[in-house]
């Protein structure tokens, strides 16, 4: 499968399958999904044209900030400097975040003051940064992120520096298996972002725990949206959908729960 082709070995992923087996059949399932389901749960994809919104929108819809808080804070975000230059073996720098969803995820937290974010999918910890940045300078908050390590432990992360990893737990595993682990340990959360299982199925699960978890007016971030399972999670939530382009082809998605 590509996926063994782009992400890991095969024998890496045999020994994953003797050590983790519930992890190698997430892998599994993520792949066949994606390369069997896509024009099944792709019919919708037009639609989220005209919910595309501008950046200033989202952070204006998701705060109560003035324009000019929102320009400060956008500013200020696009000030911070990351080691993207820290060397990795296994984890490629084409997955890394965008720099839209790591400002994005940024601004949404310094304006919102959060006490809770939990993302799914770290890879080399761009957003995992930008985040933890954040909670740092609003002196609150803490960051709980979730990866499936399909490329060796020891990278993931590595671009977040010591003095940040106060405010952070990462936990390795299947995203969505993990969210209602943790959901039991923490209670609600107030931000969620997702950034790991692409496939519809991968993403409705997450999306279907994130919303149950989510305080009210808490929101959910969502990068590369491109199936149908963010526009039905807006539905089933009651939500306006707000969509985000970037420098690649699939959208950013946000929500704010009601």
């Amino acid at each position: 499968m590509a996926l063994f082709k782009t992400a890991m070995k095969k024998s890496d992923f045999l020994k994953m399958g003797v050590s983790k087996p519930s992890w190698a059949w997430a892998i599994l399932k993520s792949s066949f999904y994606s390369k069997f389901s896509e024009e099944k749960y792709t019919k919708r994809l037009q639609e989220y044209g005209k919910f595309t919104v501008q950046f200033e929108q989202v952070l204006s819809k998701a705060s109560t900030a003035s324009p000019e808080e929102i320009k400060d804070i956008i500013r200020e975000s696009r000030q911070l400097i990351i080691d993207r230059g820290k060397r990795t073996d296994l984890i490629p720098i084409k997955y890394d975040a965008s720099p839209e969803l790591a400002i994005l995820s940024y601004c949404i937290v310094r304006l919102r003051k959060p006490n809770i974010v939990v993302e799914t999918g770290v890879a080399r910890g761009i957003t995992s940064f930008f985040l933890l940045s954040a909670l740092e300078r609003n002196g609150r908050g803490r960051l709980v992120s979730i990866d499936l390590p399909m490329m060796g432990k020891e990278e993931v992360g590595i671009l977040v520096p010591e003095n940040l990893k106060a405010r952070w737990e990462l936990i390795f595993g299947v995203g969505f298996r993990e969210m209602k682990r943790l959901r039991k340990r923490i209670g609600d959360i107030d931000i969620f972002i997702h950034d790991s299982d692409h496939s519809y199925y991968g993403q409705k699960a997450e999306y279907d725990v994130a919303l149950k978890w989510l305080t009210k007016d808490g929101i959910l971030i969502s990068d590369d949206v491109g199936n149908d399972a963010f526009i039905e999670a807006s539905e089933r939530c009651d939500c306006s959908p707000m969509v985000l382009t970037q420098e690649k082809s699939n959208k950013i998605g946000i929500l704010i729960r009601k």
